[in-house]
């Protein structure tokens, strides 16, 4: 077989992987093959059929260019030419590439050829390519440059044979800032992210993977940590990278910078009209948030003084009503005339302080007593008390036998409160089969906030199933609902549970990703970063970086508030580590909790006795004992008492088990569990690491 031969069975894919090469490298060389095969390409396009595709095995179709150098001028593409210079002695140097004045697609490549700033623009209509002449792949591909390759193949849109000529590749920061680039082409951001990271990690300096790692983060829509990441491409100064970073960063902080004012001016606006000190909320602002405008009304309408107050109401109904097309919230409204306010002016006092969250449980209960004896005068305020109460079987009855069977927001509110009660029995299947049953009028956007809450509800209940995809689906919808629905602080309340889903995951990158957006939207916010820094210690202490844990375990007395249980258990941790200054840090936090009392003085205890058990194993098994005791008494356990349960008999059982007291160990899992020690072969495994 001649070297021209080679050609036409190199398009049909009929060659050995040592012909395909040889073939490659006649054809870097003769213009003759090479256009004989650009024409074969040419009638392919005009048959409007795609370059042939052989199906051959993995192991040789890694190894073909891409075969779309003429196809560009039967289709008037843009196409790199190739220009080929010789070194003395007549050896090829590398090619140089010259590409179009603009680029179709947004990443960025390591090569330097294909790392030159062009504007990015996709015509309407038009594919994300650019058709590389097959001479210049050749050449890539003979001379060994597998950067250059892989950047021709993405941009002629083959990821497949990009892929593997980044896999032929020596392992490099480069190489991982690549493999970012085409995760997002192939719509995969978390790969992207993941790569993107690795590559910043071998080489802090490599433009083109912080590039990659902002598009990372603005498809997994973390805008400001994304704009953040354009910033840093910006402060290089490249040529036209710098202004496209600058653009793009300012792109994506205006609309949370617009979202935020507009949200403060609706909430001080609503604030005001549910204090009775201000106008009604304007029906342009209930357009823009129809889901709280809509808890608004009922609050507004619970606390009016008089018939012409709730009248005053009609505009926000009515605009409510034609978002949901119906006439539910006016007819509420028009109900108001035959209410007696002398009634319930005795509630309105009492009302404002739960809104306020100034009511105790016995004083909220004494209030649903009332309300229920003041008949059709308070039912609408009993409605609204019992959606805000700690749930119970009897309040959800109550519910429903006040709220009419078609009304879709009330029903998902009942439903919500029902499967809370139901998760608290402990019958989770029950809970979901609540929430999923009212989920069937979601189908209708104008419960977004509603149904926003109902998908809220399944991710967490997903997530203490550990059914982690379901869990993500739910949460990611909930925080699109709640956009929605007008709701921005309901949908950045959702990352925390995302941090949470994907800390489960172990892509604690992302969890991190996720932590930094909530920082940086909300700077000042002490809660916030308190939250932030003890998740972030959290994930490095998963990790094994303790010095990064170090840096970000807050003070104990952050906010004026007493310290977290979290901040105690990881403060616990380090401590063990031997540092002075982690065990003093620990120390103060836990004096810190003790002196706060109730169920926070109990992880005092088991925190101090973890602490102890290694030098005392007598007394600090006693004092773990101690805290396990009181935190089961406490009415104010928190929401983590049963990981700081699981934590305290897991420092037990390791402790019994350095000792080699296997009976012991064994004895005490029996206890945690609640049952007895089998009499046959057992294996058991606790963790001392925290999970909170």
């Amino acid at each position: 077989m001649t070297d021209c031969e080679r050609t036409a069975h190199y398009f049909d894919g009929e060659l050995s992987p040592s012909d395909e090469q040889a073939a490659l490298d006649h054809l870097a060389s003769c213009p003759t093959c090479q256009a004989e095969l650009g024409d074969w390409v040419v009638i392919e396009t005009a048959l409007s059929r795609p370059a042939r595709r052989v199906a051959v095995p993995r192991s040789r179709r890694r190894r073909w260019p891409l075969l779309v150098g003429a196809i560009a001028v039967a289709a008037a593409a843009a196409v790199a030419a190739l220009v080929i210079t010789r070194r003395d002695g007549g050896v090829p140097a590398a090619p140089t590439i010259a590409l179009a004045e603009t680029r179709p697609i947004e990443v960025r490549l390591s090569a330097p050829a294909f790392d030159r700033h062009r504007p990015y623009r996709v015509d309407r209509g038009g594919a994300a390519h650019e058709l590389i002449a097959l001479d210049a792949l050749a050449e890539l591909e003979r001379i060994g440059d597998r950067a250059g390759l892989a950047a021709a193949h993405v941009l002629g849109g083959d990821l497949v044979r990009a892929q593997a000529a980044l896999d032929a590749a020596p392992p490099s920061p480069a190489r991982d800032g690549d493999r970012a680039a085409i995760a997002l082409l192939a719509g995969d951001a978390v790969a992207a992210l993941r790569a993107s990271d690795a590559a910043i990690a071998g080489d802090p300096a490599l433009a083109p993977a912080h590039w990659n790692r902002a598009l990372a983060l603005s498809a997994l829509d973390l805008p400001l940590v994304a704009a953040a990441e354009f910033d840093l491409v910006a402060a290089r100064g490249e040529p036209g990278w710098r202004e496209e970073a600058g653009a793009r960063a300012a792109a994506l902080r205006a609309p949370i910078a617009e979202r935020a004012k507009d949200l403060a001016a609706y909430t001080a606006m609503a604030t005001a009209m549910v204090a009775g000190t201000g106008p009604v909320v304007t029906v342009e602002q209930v357009r823009r948030h129809p889901g709280p405008a809509r808890r608004d009304l009922y609050d507004a309408l619970a606390v009016a003084g008089s018939a012409a107050d709730a009248a005053a109401l009609g505009p926000v109904a009515a605009e409510l009503d034609r978002i949901a097309g119906n006439d539910r919230a006016q007819r509420m409204v028009a109900a108001s005339a035959r209410w007696n306010f002398t009634v319930r002016a005795r509630f309105v006092a009492r009302y404002r302080a739960l809104l306020d969250g100034q009511l105790d449980g016995a004083a909220s209960a004494a209030l649903v007593a009332e309300l229920a004896r003041g008949g059709a005068d308070t039912a609408d305020m009993l409605v609204d008390v019992l959606l805000q109460v700690a749930p119970t079987a009897t309040g959800v009855a109550t519910l429903r036998a006040h709220v009419a069977a078609d009304d879709a927001w009330l029903g998902t509110q009942i439903a919500r409160r029902d499967a809370q009660v139901k998760t608290a029995s402990g019958d989770l299947f029950a809970a979901e089969q609540a929430l999923i049953a009212a989920d069937a009028a979601c189908r209708d956007p104008a419960w977004a906030m509603a149904c926003g809450g109902l998908d809220l509800d399944l991710g967490l209940l997903y997530l203490k199933l550990r059914r982690l995809d379901e869990a993500s689906a739910r949460l990611r919808s909930a925080r699109a609902r709640f956009e929605a629905a007008g709701a921005p602080a309901h949908a950045d309340y959702v990352m925390v549970q995302l941090v949470n889903l994907e800390r489960l995951r172990d892509r604690g990158a992302l969890a991190a990703a996720y932590l930094e957006e909530m920082r940086l939207r909300s700077p000042d916010r002490c809660d916030v970063l308190r939250y932030v820094d003890e998740s972030l210690a959290a994930i490095a202490i998963e990790a094994g970086d303790i010095a990064t844990a170090r840096a970000h375990l807050p003070a104990p007395g952050r906010c004026g508030e007493p310290p977290e249980a979290a901040l105690v258990v990881f403060a616990s941790v380090l401590a063990r580590l031997g540092d002075p200054a982690d065990r003093a840090r620990a120390a103060a936090a836990v004096t810190a909790t003790r002196a706060a009392g109730g169920s926070l003085a109990a992880i005092a205890d088991i925190a101090e006795g973890r602490l102890r058990i290694d030098d005392d194993p007598g007394a600090g098994a006693a004092q773990i004992r101690a805290g396990l005791g009181a935190l089961a008494r406490g009415g104010d356990a928190p929401a983590t008492a049963a990981e700081i349960r699981a934590w305290g008999y897991a420092s037990l059982i390791g402790d019994a088990a350095r000792r080699a007291d296997w009976a012991r160990a064994l004895a005490l899992f029996g206890e945690e569990l609640g049952r007895p020690v089998p009499a046959g072969c057992v294996v058991a495994a606790a963790s001392d690491e925290p999970d909170v």
